[in-house]
């Protein structure tokens, strides 16, 4: 396999992975929008890999303060609303690549293992300013369910907003 080069230079390009499968159309986005989210509430995703190894990171917005989990060995009750991943940064490529990967916004009866847990800090009611957070490295997703949780904890009703970026591997 040749390595690409630079059109006016001729010096070599190398690509970090992610990089690499936006380029191909293999970097995908899930969003989910969960509104008027109650104090002491919680919003969550439940994610279904499949039987392939996912990479994921996680990015949330909130009204104010928040804790956030992601959580394996999840069983539930019922899956909730069906939710559809794109692709993700260079979309004009034309590629009608989609991922396995399936999401679904308020399963019923969601419980499992805690994984990673974050705070994040965006004050309380009447003092809220909002707040984000975002795991800095990748979780892998493989065999079983997971969610991602948050809770509210601004002390007033709010929205809650969750991305994730995701590429599979073969």
């Amino acid at each position: 396999m040749s390595v690409p080069r630079d059109f006016k230079t001729s010096t070599p390009i190398y690509l970090d992975f992610l990089h690499y499968k936006a380029h191909q159309g293999h970097l995908f986005r899930i969003d989910m929008i969960a509104t008027n989210t109650a104090d002491s509430a919680t919003a969550e995703m439940l994610i279904d890999p499949g039987s392939k190894e996912t990479h994921v990171n996680f990015i949330v917005g909130v009204p104010g303060d928040a804790q956030a989990e992601l959580l394996f060995n999840v069983s539930v009750t019922a899956n909730g609303a069906s939710l559809t991943a794109f692709r993700h940064y260079n979309e004009s490529d034309g590629s009608v690549n989609t991922t396995t990967v399936q999401f679904y916004q308020g399963p019923t009866g969601a419980t499992g293992t805690v994984m990673a847990r974050q705070f994040i800090n965006g004050g309380s009611f009447p003092k809220q300013f909002g707040g984000g957070g975002a795991h800095e490295n990748e979780f892998i997703l493989e065999g079983g369910l997971f969610l991602v949780r948050v809770h509210n904890l601004s002390g007033a009703v709010g929205t809650i907003g969750l991305t994730g970026e995701l590429y599979e591997l073969d």
